[in-house]
């Protein structure tokens, strides 16, 4: 029997689920995908979220981060709650509508690619 199980597998089911953590996971595919661990190019990550993240999923994923700007990865945080809750070492913007981000993104982008040059 094919099952979809966490985020990023799908196929015949484990006989013992691991315990996946879908944020720290996305940050290490998207990291392993596009080189954001990569010195030497402008690099962003954009997280759009209210934060609400379990103690232990935004631990591993705060070290995620941590990694990501140690290697000179920007990391911007879009809020679209009134009480975020950004991880530590992201960037918070607060926005009040979605289609704000787009200039958001861009602006930090440009950000991004100027503090490599």
């Amino acid at each position: 029997m094919q099952v979809r199980w966490g985020r990023f597998h799908s196929g015949p089911a484990p006989l013992s689920c691991p315990v996946l953590d879908p944020y720290a996971e996305a940050i290490d595919a998207l990291s392993a995908g596009l080189g954001l661990d990569r010195p030497g190019a402008g690099r962003l990550l954009v997280i759009a979220s209210d934060g609400c993240y379990r103690p232990d999923e935004a631990a591993r994923a705060a070290e995620r981060i941590t990694a990501l700007r140690r290697a000179g990865c920007a990391v911007l945080w879009l809020a679209f709650d009134p009480d975020p809750r950004p991880l530590p070492g992201t960037t918070l913007l607060g926005l009040t509508d979605p289609a704000q981000a787009a200039t958001a993104i861009g602006k930090a982008a440009t950000a991004a690619l100027a503090a490599t040059t």
